[in-house]
């Protein structure tokens, strides 16, 4: 199964989005892989969609819905365009020094030093790791191009391959 970062989903589903063919062809070449990603990639979709929605056309079914409604029908198109699978997240609490912290933030933290990625990066990247553990995922897909640049170093590290365009 694949992982799909945030702006493979909205690029996918944009025609006007300027990553659009790159998003088909990293999309082409998972083939009939099962999609998912996780609750991170539904806050970032509304968070992207809420502040670009005017630069979007949204299906005709959806013009007529107010923003936060709209906003949340765009987020479960952009999804079911591609048969994109959100995975649940546990809340399940590990320990740093003395903290209790959510696991997905406590992964995070433990890539940083490493990969030097942003905050959404990283985390998407924990989710993937939690997948990978559970046997669900082999593959990230992603148009960040900082993502991309540090594939043979995340690869080695998390033992999931990186895909681009």
């Amino acid at each position: 199964m694949a992982y799909v970062d945030t702006n493979v989903v909205v690029a996918y589903g944009f025609k006007n989005d300027p990553n659009h063919q790159n998003a088909r062809k990293i999309i082409d070449k998972l083939g009939s892989q099962n999609l998912i990603s996780s609750p991170i990639t539904l806050v970032e979709l509304h968070s992207v969609l809420s502040r670009r929605h005017d630069q979007y056309k949204p299906p005709p079914e959806l013009k007529k819905l107010k923003a936060d409604r709209l906003i949340y029908g765009l987020a479960r198109y952009l999804c079911s365009l591609m048969n994109l699978k959100i995975l649940p997240d546990t809340p399940k609490l590990d320990r740093l020094d003395e903290l209790s912290i959510y696991h997905i933030y406590s992964r995070a933290i433990k890539l940083a030093p490493e990969l030097s990625l942003k905050t959404l990066d990283l985390f998407h990247l924990a989710y993937a790791t939690k997948f990978h553990e559970d046997g669900l995922v082999d593959v990230f897909a992603t148009l960040d191009r900082e993502i991309l640049e540090k594939k043979d170093i995340i690869e080695m590290r998390l033992g999931i391959k990186i895909i681009g365009p």
